[in-house]
Formats: C-alpha cells, structure tokens, sequence
C-alpha cells in the first residue's frame, strides 16, 4: 500500500503487477506487465513516485508513475541472474537494496535510475530486509536463524547480531528506535529492547500462533503489528497498550489457506491481506 493509502499493489505468478486505487475499488486496475517471470518483490517510494519490482526472471524494474500515461514503461535497473528475493528504499529515498538467496546490493537510490553500479555488495543469505523509520539501520534476517543490524552510516563494518534460533521470516525496528521485532519459521515473535545495555539478548518471546509465521508488518505510526500465518489466522498486536495487553491481540479470520502477505496503509485505516486461497 502506498503511504498516501491511495494504491494497493499487487504481484502474480502470471507476471503482472496490478496497480488498485483505493479511492475507486470499481474502476480497473492499472497493469504493468513487463517482467517476463512471477513477481516476487514490489515496493514503492515514500514519495510515492516510484515503483520497484522484483521477479524470477532476475530483473529489477521501475516504474515512474509520477508519469500519468495510461500505459507506464519501465526501466531495467538491473538483472540480478537469479531470483530476486526482496526490495526496500530508505524512508529517506536515499538507498535502495535488493536481495537474492545468497547476495545483496546496495545501491544510491538516485544514482541507479541513471545507471550507476551498486554502492556495495556483500555475499550473505538473507530471508527478509528493512530499514528503520530514520533510514539508519539495515535489518536483515537469515535462514541460519540469525538477524542482522548493519549501520548504514558504515556499511562496511561488522553488523550487530541477533540470535533469532530459528529461520527468520520478517524483522523490522519500531518507529522509536527501541524495539526490534522478528518472526520466525515457527511460531515464535521476539521483541528485543534496542534500549538495553545488552540488547541481543534475552528478548521477548510469543507464541500465538499455531504454525509458521509468513507474514508480519507494521503500521508507519508503529501503533499496530499484523502477523500473518500458516494456520490460516492474521493476528493485530496494539504495540501501544501495556506490556500485558500487547500479548493478546485480535484474531482477524476469514482465509482458508495460509497467509502470504499483509500490508497496513498509511493511514492506518485499512489492511490487505493475500492467502494461498
């Protein structure tokens, strides 16, 4: 969902993204069709200009839509050679960073809509990437269980690291700075306090859920955290409420299958999910 809560995005195994205004649900998508594999990443910028997409066929793709043509072309960024995995630019629009299953790249937003080559690149095997409401920190979570918090003001040095014991799904910094929040391939959320003078360990542990966590994300206010799972449930956490309070949240039914994706609009107001059903 875009951060004005006007356009919900959607990707397909047929190798369209579908463009919906939220304003009119019955006027017809927008279609942009020119990934020649499934869509596997989309993002948008904060701006809400720009449109990034990742696919199986290895192919990064923009979309300027601050161009209103009835048909958008994109531009090729660049061709991973392998599946892209995952997509993020900086709140700030100042970095964008792709992943695959064994590399990420990291590129000056600006700087690649002309052609330049990636700021930095570093072999790692990340399941799942974000970055903090100031554009700081780089989250990144890894089947080894691992996630990861590298410091974009020095890239190239070390990251921290969090031990997760299981693979990681999603992970993201609250609004604040003070929470990091993670999801793994069980059922398992952790909430670490980034406030701690040892802020690695001993975090928070829930289990709500009873399978998998696929999905999990975060309003812009970081009022709310949506998790999706595999036992077909979406659960709503009130991150504002009491310590006590915020381990019971809402269960949200109605799908069939197990959750893919979930996405809050900026507003706040509204939130998509998608399932296997």
């Amino acid at each position: 969902v875009s951060s004005d809560s006007r356009w919900l995005l959607s990707g397909s195994e047929d190798h369209t993204v579908q463009m919906w205004d939220l304003s009119d649900l019955e006027a017809s998508p927008y279609i942009l069709n020119d990934h020649k594999g499934a869509i596997t990443a989309i993002v948008i910028s904060s701006d809400n200009r720009w449109i990034i997409t990742g696919s199986v066929d290895g192919a990064i793709l923009a979309w300027d839509f601050g161009v209103q043509e009835q048909h958008l072309n994109s531009i090729l960024l660049n061709d991973f050679g392998e599946i892209v995995k995952e997509i993020v630019i900086s709140p700030n629009n100042h970095w964008l960073i792709a992943s695959s299953s064994s590399i990420i790249r990291i590129w000056n937003f600006q700087e690649i809509l002309s052609g330049n080559m990636p700021v930095f690149e570093f072999a790692e095997s990340i399941a799942t990437i974000s970055f903090s409401f100031d554009s700081q920190w780089l989250v990144g979570g890894s089947q080894d269980g691992n996630v990861y918090l590298w410091d974009m003001n020095e890239i190239r040095s070390a990251p921290l690291v969090f031990h997760n014991h299981n693979g990681v799904k999603n992970a993201f910094i609250t609004q604040g700075g003070d929470l990091l929040i993670t999801g793994n391939d069980k059922n398992a959320i952790y909430f670490w306090d980034l406030t701690s003078t040892s802020p690695s360990l001993l975090p928070v542990a829930l289990h709500n859920h009873d399978d998998s966590i696929t999905s999990m994300t975060m309003s812009f206010d970081s009022k709310w955290l949506v998790t999706g799972s595999s036992d077909k449930s979406v659960r709503l956490w009130d991150l504002s409420k009491p310590a006590g309070d915020t381990f019971l949240p809402v269960s949200l039914s109605g799908h069939t299958e197990g959750i893919i994706s979930a996405s809050i609009s900026g507003d706040g107001q509204h939130l998509a999910t998608s399932s296997n059903d």
